[in-house]
């Protein structure tokens, strides 16, 4: 699969950051408290993007080895990208456990995923 272009990288990271901005916490104390209507607690929280540029660190390279050794990664091996590869960097807050290895038991579990 190709790698992501700028603009949709640009538009992921313009999405992330905007829900982010809808989240309680952030709009608490704000004007936009009262007259919210666009509020959500169900994406998780966008601390920072950024964008980088150059070889991974040996460091990450062995933990990306020891991951891909133990759950197999969908992503290509980044020893293999040039050295000046760039990268979006997205800072998010802890989420927990992914979607697809999520347990869902309740009904109320189940739609907010929706």
């Amino acid at each position: 699969e190709p790698q992501m272009g700028f603009a949709q990288v640009r538009a992921e990271a313009a999405v992330a950051r905007r829900l982010a901005a809808l989240r309680p916490e952030r709009l608490a104390g704000t004007d936009a408290v009262p007259h919210a209507t666009n509020v959500t607690s169900g994406f998780i929280d966008t601390k920072h993007v950024a964008v980088c540029r150059g070889p991974y660190a040996p460091e990450l390279l062995e933990q990306w080895r020891l991951y891909d050794a133990l759950h197999t990664s969908e992503n290509e091996n980044p020893a293999l990208f040039p050295n000046d590869q760039l990268y979006a960097v997205f800072f998010f807050a802890d989420g927990g456990v992914d979607l697809e290895h999520a347990e869902i038991s309740t009904y109320a579990e189940a739609k907010s995923v929706l």
